[in-house]
Order: structure tokens, then C-alpha cells, then sequence
């Protein structure tokens, strides 16, 4: 009876193997932990040693690519060691992405916020299948890695926007709010994730910069 498995490995420690590697991926926050069968040599190419400065680990499909090219990614609302979780207050979606969401809202009848509900449930980020586009989000410091390059001096509770799109913005919604279509903005609460090199702005004494009209979202 063949009792081998990869490169001869015995099966018994093919799947002891298996185990430890999923309990490291799930150490590091990777889903993949919860859903890979098989192989364990695959699961360990693909568990971060690291977490990446440009979020290429919260990529899942496909998997390792530039969060901005990936169909899906991982929103898993909690920060990693170089990461920040950001308490989202407010969308401003893309002008093109805005009209599109406007004209599918009059030809089938499903609102815009529940397409961009059901968008981000989808993707794990507000990309647009259809324009590609994104757009921006506005929120409060949620929590900030000990290894983020600014943990040392962004405290928690600090207003900031995002000055990269929200196609490589992983993002977890719980709830949508007033839409603001003159201003293609979108209360919403959720949670979203800043990689090391994502860039944003601090909006500490700009109160202009709040949403308007601000109501909790339902």
C-alpha cells in the first residue's frame, strides 16, 4: 500500500503539516486558512511572511497580485502589523461609477446603495464592475499596526481621507446611509484597510471635510 504523498512525505505528515500551516495562516489573517484543501506546500506559498507594503496579501483573487488588479479581497475588518483599520464614515464615489449606479438604479430598480452593498460584499472593495472606478472614503483612525511607518503618530479617533482610489481599498461594510447625489457622496459605516504605502490625508481642524448632513447609517 502506497502510504506516500508529496516528495515521499507520508501522508500522516502531509496532514499534520496541513494543520500547522493553516494555524500560521491564520496567525497572519489569511483567509485562505479557512478554505485550502490539499496540498500543504501550497498553503505555505501562500501565507505572508509579512504582511505587504502595497496590501499584495489581502489579494485573493487572484491571489499575491496588486490589490487595484484583483477581482476580491480580503476586508477582514482588523489591522495587521503595518496596517491601519479605518472606521468609515462616508463614500465619495467616482463621477462615472455615480451615473452608472443612477442609471441601473432607474432600468432595474435596485437603489445605488444597495449595489454598492451588494458590490462590496462581492469584491471586498467598491469597484465598479462595470466603469472599473472607485473613488475615495472619509473616516476616523481605528487602530494602527505597531510596524505602520506612522504608528508612532496617528492616534486613534484621528479624522482622515483616503488619496487612493477605493479599487485597492479593501472594505467591509455594515451598513449604508443617506445618499448625497449632488454630492456623489454615501454615509456608510464599515470598516476599511490602509496598507504602509497608502497614501491619505489628516483632516484634524477641517470640519468641512465631515459628510453632510451626517446621519447614522441604519
Amino acid at each position: 500500500m502506497d502510504s506516500g504523498g508529496r516528495m515521499g512525505v507520508p501522508q500522516a505528515l502531509q496532514e499534520k503539516a496541513l494543520r500547522a500551516l493553516r494555524a500560521a495562516a491564520r496567525r497572519v489573517g489569511d483567509p485562505r486558512a479557512h478554505h485550502s484543501k490539499g496540498d500543504p506546500y501550497e498553503i505555505l506559498s501562500g501565507v505572508p511572511k509579512d504582511p505587504h507594503p502595497l496590501g499584495l496579501h489581502r489579494s485573493l483573487d487572484p491571489p499575491g497580485v496588486l490589490p487595484q488588479t484583483a477581482r476580491r479581497l480580503d476586508a477582514t475588518p482588523r489591522a495587521l502589523e503595518n496596517e491601519i483599520a479605518v472606521s468609515v464614515r462616508a463614500l465619495s464615489i467616482d463621477s462615472a461609477s455615480f451615473r452608472q449606479l443612477r442609471e441601473t438604479e432607474s432600468a432595474t430598480g435596485e437603489a445605488i446603495g444597495d449595489q454598492i452593498f451588494r458590490i462590496v460584499r462581492e469584491r471586498g472593495k467598491m469597484q465598479n464592475p462595470v466603469t472599473g472606478s472607485g473613488g475615495m472614503l472619509l473616516g476616523e483612525v481605528a487602530e494602527v499596526g505597531a510596524s505602520h511607518p506612522d504608528a508612532a503618530r496617528l492616534p486613534r479617533g484621528t479624522r482622515i481621507a483616503t488619496l487612493v482610489s477605493l479599487t485597492l481599498t479593501p472594505l467591509h461594510l455594515e451598513a449604508i446611509g443617506e445618499i448625497h447625489v449632488g454630492t456623489e457622496r454615501v454615509e456608510a459605516r464599515g470598516t476599511a484597510i490602509l496598507f504602509a504605502r497608502t497614501l491619505y490625508a489628516d483632516l484634524v481642524g477641517r470640519p468641512d471635510a465631515a459628510p453632510s448632513h451626517e446621519r447614522q447609517p441604519r
